[in-house]
């Protein structure tokens, strides 16, 4: 089975596998190609201008305060955990 995928420059056709079907949806494999198809899958899926173009649009700027804060939310949590494990083990083995 063979997808064909076309471009302003041409067209190729990528050796595939249903591996999932579900009502109206599929999920395919991609199965080993050869180096002429690698190419271009890529140039077909990934060099096009309209995926470039907007890709920014969508991405929420960064708030780098917040991001900071989090990162350290989580770390503390990992401390935290780490700690009452180490505990948790202690009182453990001291029952034993």
């Amino acid at each position: 089975m063979s997808l064909y995928l076309s471009d302003n420059k041409g067209e190729c056709d990528i050796p595939v596998k249903v591996v999932h079907a579900y009502k109206n949806k599929i999920g395919l494999k991609i199965l080993p190609m050869t180096y002429e198809q690698n190419i271009n899958y890529v140039r077909v899926t990934f060099s096009r201008d309209s995926l470039w173009q907007e890709w920014n649009d969508k991405i929420k700027q960064d708030n780098i305060l917040k991001s900071f804060f989090d990162v350290c939310i989580i770390s503390l949590k990992g401390y935290y955990n780490m700690i009452f494990y180490i505990l948790r083990t202690l009182k453990n083995s001291r029952e034993n």
